[in-house]
């Protein structure tokens, strides 16, 4: 199953990757988690980087970076969650299509 979702923003590409890639801020725009952060002594996302989520349901979920290009894409597979979830990927894409515009997806 896939499920694809996109927004257009009034805010350039570098400033929306670095909001949604800081896990010291997620809580701040993501209405879905109650907790967010890098794991296994991260600093900072990047390939090979795992962080730990929490929904406000409690179900938690653990993803690792499969690619992260700043300021165009990051992208994560689920390493451990739910039994309900056998498998998890998803993407971030941010495409400029005006200037201070972005196309989020």
């Amino acid at each position: 199953m896939t499920f694809e979702q996109s927004v257009e923003v009034a805010a350039s590409p570098a400033a929306l990757f670095a909001l949604t890639q800081d896990y010291g801020r997620r809580l701040e725009w993501d209405p879905f988690l109650r907790s967010a952060e890098l794991v296994g002594g991260a600093a900072a996302p990047g390939v090979g980087v795992r962080a730990y989520c929490v929904a406000r349901s409690g179900l938690g979920m653990e993803t690792e970076y499969v690619s992260y290009s700043p300021p165009r894409v990051a992208a994560v597979r689920m390493t451990r969650g739910p039994w309900l979830i056998g498998a998890f990927a998803g993407s971030w894409r941010f495409t400029e299509v005006a200037p201070g515009r972005t196309r989020v997806g």
